[in-house]
């Protein structure tokens, strides 16, 4: 039985426009990446997987518990424990240990936690996290370490990941890479990492023409994906040549007709044969003015329908650019200073002391592991 399937499932947004259609996958334990443009479906899909979302058609059937890592998370305030899915079980282990336990309590334990706790936060980079801390002291990188740490924590049969890269340094990236190695469910991962996408067994692609499914990572995806957008350049470009070859052949079609009608009424003119002769002559040359007339409609009726589909295949690669106008400063012009300054957080200092100076147009890279103070110094 597999874990996820996809019957023929549609979506679309909020306000009725269609995203994607006739989506039919059946998943076990494999890893599936989704790719295409933003707005084209994936975190809508993932949603709808979840239960978060209705779909416009088709059915998804579940057999199995679902993780879901949001490309966002959630804005309310809550604690690293709460973001864990643990701190109510940690509340208990607690009371229990000051001796303040009730029956219920003594029930509800578990006391394999604490470790489990410690292993998956260690597994994320993030060892001895206060589990009482705000989330929202967290760095987004970090944000994004401990929703993987609580997935790894649940242990769910389907994954869900929605650009799990996003905000992660070098060293969290392989850890997403490491966690999908590992993973022994089903997972469904959008993203734009080439590197994660790598990894996966199969990737579905969702494009203004069509979505499309390729066996394989990221490497064989862009060689078939390369070779099917050819493909459908050419039967684009042999039936544009069909089209204007059927136009032509019916506009020849047309003109000899026509030569004919003009000697057929010279003819008529002259009344140098029997009436009845030009009659019948007439009569034939109409017939054949209207199947002349037929065959050519259906050639070119025929070619523009190709040429339809040929269109319909070939997905319209728009590049986006973005120009920044000129700032006009020059490059003596100061525009920051900063001396001797430090950034502290819970008590840990990130950075500092630190001198900087930002002169004219200038354009400067901050690096730097997730949580060392990026954000903060902004």
């Amino acid at each position: 039985m597999s874990l996820l399937t996809l019957d023929g499932v549609a979506c679309s947004t909020p306000d009725g426009t269609p995203l994607f259609q006739n989506l039919t996958i059946s998943i076990d334990r494999q890893i599936v990446g989704l790719v295409g443009r933003n707005g084209a479906g994936k975190s809508t899909l993932l949603e709808a997987i979840a239960g978060e979302r209705s779909v416009s058609a088709g059915m998804i059937t579940r057999h199995g518990t679902i993780g879901f890592l949001r490309q966002l998370p959630p804005a309310e305030d809550y604690s690293i424990g709460d973001a864990m899915g643990a701190a109510q079980t940690v509340a208990v282990l607690r009371r229990i240990e000051r001796g303040e336990g009730s029956e219920q309590d003594f029930a509800a334990a578990d006391w394999t936690l604490p470790v489990r706790l410690e292993a998956a936060l260690a597994s994320v980079g993030l060892p001895g996290l206060d589990l009482q801390r705000q989330v929202a002291t967290l760095s987004g990188g970090e944000q994004t370490r401990v929703q993987l740490a609580a997935l790894l924590l649940a242990a769910p049969d389907i994954l869900l990941l929605d650009e799990p890269t996003n905000n992660l340094d070098e060293l969290g990236r392989q850890t997403v890479i490491d966690l999908l190695d590992s993973w022994d469910g089903a997972a469904l991962v959008a993203s734009h990492d080439r590197e994660v996408l790598r990894t996966v067994d199969q990737i579905i692609e969702f494009t203004p023409v069509g979505v499309y499914a390729t066996t394989g990572g990221w490497d064989m995806f862009e060689e078939q994906r390369a070779t099917e957008r050819r493909q459908a350049a050419d039967a684009l470009k042999r039936s544009e040549g069909q089209l204007k070859a059927a136009r032509r052949e019916q506009q020849r079609e047309t003109e000899k007709q026509a030569h004919r009608d003009k000697r057929g009424r010279a003819a008529k003119a002259k009344d140098s044969e029997p009436r009845m002769f030009l009659h019948q002559q007439q009569q034939r040359a109409e017939k054949s003015a209207s199947r002349y007339r037929d065959v050519g409609a259906k050639l070119v009726d025929s070619a523009a329908k190709d040429l339809s589909v040929a269109r319909n295949r070939v997905e319209l690669l728009l590049p986006v650019r973005v120009t920044l106008p000129a700032s006009g400063l020059t490059s003596r012009h100061r525009l920051v200073e900063a001396r001797m300054i430090t950034c502290e957080r819970n008590g840990s200092r990130l950075f500092g002391p630190l001198d900087l100076a930002v002169r004219g147009p200038e354009r400067i890279a901050l690096t730097g592991a997730n949580g060392s103070g990026k954000t903060s110094l902004i």
